[in-house]
């Protein structure tokens, strides 16, 4: 008896259930949850030091990857909560698991650093038949998306995968060419689905931005500083601005026909106040110093270096590390280094003066004991009616006490051959004279003495060293 074998061959498609991410919350901000603070530091900045913003996604599905994220991400199973850090102006995230194929969900909001936002997925079931398709492009290098899902990108020109059969829109992005998206219907013998993509026209652009003076990349090619008024193809680009003392600017620009786009840059320097003596001196990075202190000068982050100068103290040194957009005060009074001065004077009724290189001034009648006199040199000066006066100079030096114990000489500081002159206002000048004699104006001469007689040459000589005159003699005048 012959058996007859009947072998059924399966072609590479198939009904089956196909898994797919589903979005059952949309993404929406909790300024209360306190979620970053659950992350280490590395997880927190990204790769340029800008603190990330945290995207929750509660989802029951294991081992989703993610895409358009700022660092690693850290899963707590036990909660089927993802904790993802994101970029600052995030606006969108993929969601990609084998069996899945990859979603990619558009927030509608640009994210905003430190701040913790939420959403849910889900993944959802349907009965289909999945069919092998080619897409090829011209040129390569073409992302593909089927119903908003991201295939990948042609690869010398080419990308299969499997997708469900069906009509399905198609999606063909490629920065610099004109965007193709069709429907399509996908089955046994229509499987193979060609390309051929157009050059985008280039669209008229301005970008501004506040303050103006920034630096544009578009796809990091320089464009110029704000205001640029240019052309650039149309499509989805990265957009950098940067400006000194200003923070960074890195985020995505769709750029249509026409595109107007104003931007508004973050202050990111440091304000610093110094406060101390008023005859301190304040010198910040070495320049040329402030009088009494610093308020509100605006540095660039950094380790800034202070020194306080102030007579007759000890400079204080100090640095400072000035962090972005923070706001530093420091209170910085030198120490004034002093000594003590004891003066014991006779008689008990002579009054002392005692003045210092640093313009301290200090007066007494009858001894005393001067505290807290800054270190430096002084003049002395002790006087008393019907005693001569006694001055001496001295150094005062830091903690130490300086006696000094002076007996005046009576007598007068007057020499024997001087007279006294009462000041007083007279007329001098000409009306008629020469022109350095005109006008007759009035002149005041205080008190002064005068000596009873005429200079004699001899005089003349000690004081001066020569003699002008025409007939010689000490005696002569």
């Amino acid at each position: 008896m012959k058996i007859s074998v009947l072998i059924i061959v399966v072609f590479s498609f198939s009904s089956l259930f196909s898994a797919e991410f589903e979005i059952t919350s949309k993404i929406k901000e909790n300024p209360a949850h306190l979620g970053l603070q659950m992350l280490d530091d590395g997880y927190k900045y990204d790769n340029n030091g800008e603190l990330c913003a945290l995207l929750i996604v509660r989802c029951g599905v294991k081992g989703i990857n993610f895409e358009n994220t700022a660092s690693k991400v850290a899963q707590i199973d036990r909660q089927g909560e993802y904790l993802i850090t994101m970029k600052k102006g995030a606006g969108y995230i993929v969601l990609k698991k084998e069996g899945f194929g990859n979603y990619k969900e558009v927030f509608g909001m640009k994210l905003k650093s430190g701040s913790v936002y939420e959403m849910s997925a889900d993944e959802k079931f349907r009965l289909a038949t999945e069919i092998p398709i080619l897409v090829t492009t011209d040129p390569s290098g073409a992302e593909i998306f089927i119903e908003n899902s991201s295939k990948g990108r042609t690869t010398d020109g080419k990308l299969s995968f499997t997708t469900p059969e069906g009509k399905q829109t198609i999606k063909i992005e490629l920065d610099g060419f004109e965007t193709i998206e069709e429907t399509i219907e996908i089955k046994i013998g229509n499987q193979n689905f060609d390309y051929e993509l157009v050059e985008a026209m280039d669209a008229t652009i301005k970008i501004e931005s506040e303050p103006s003076g920034a630096t544009v990349w578009i796809k990091g090619i320089k464009l110029g500083k704000t205001p640029v008024n240019t052309f650039f193809p149309e499509g989805t680009y990265s957009i950098k601005l940067e400006k000194e003392n200003y923070e960074t600017i890195n985020e995505q620009i769709t750029i249509t026909d026409p595109t107007n786009k104003t931007y508004t840059l973050q202050d990111i320097r440091a304000s610093l106040t110094v406060k101390t003596h008023p005859n301190a001196t304040v010198y910040v990075n070495n320049d040329s110093g402030h009088k009494g202190g610093v308020t509100d000068m605006k540095l660039t982050p950094q380790m800034v270096n202070i020194t306080v100068k102030m007579p007759k103290a000890e400079t204080i040194t100090r640095s400072v590390l000035l962090e972005k957009k923070a706001d530093v005060t420091k209170e910085y009074y030198p120490e004034v280094q002093t000594g003590i001065v004891m003066v014991n004077i006779i008689p008990a009724s002579a009054k002392i003066e005692l003045t210092g290189d640093g313009g301290k001034h200090y007066n007494s009648t009858g001894k005393k004991t001067f505290r807290d006199v800054p270190v430096g040199t002084y003049n002395l000066t002790v006087t008393a009616d019907e005693y001569k006066t006694h001055t001496e100079s001295f150094r005062v030096t830091s903690d130490k006490t300086t006696r000094r114990q002076i007996s005046l000489e009576q007598g007068s500081d007057v020499p024997d051959n001087m007279v006294f002159v009462k000041g007083g206002t007279f007329q001098m000048g000409s009306n008629d004279g020469d022109n350095d004699e005109k006008p007759v104006h009035s002149v005041t001469v205080s008190d002064f003495y005068i000596g009873k007689y005429e200079v004699t040459q001899k005089e003349w000589k000690e004081i001066m060293d020569n003699n002008p005159s025409h007939w010689k003699g000490d005696d002569l005048p």
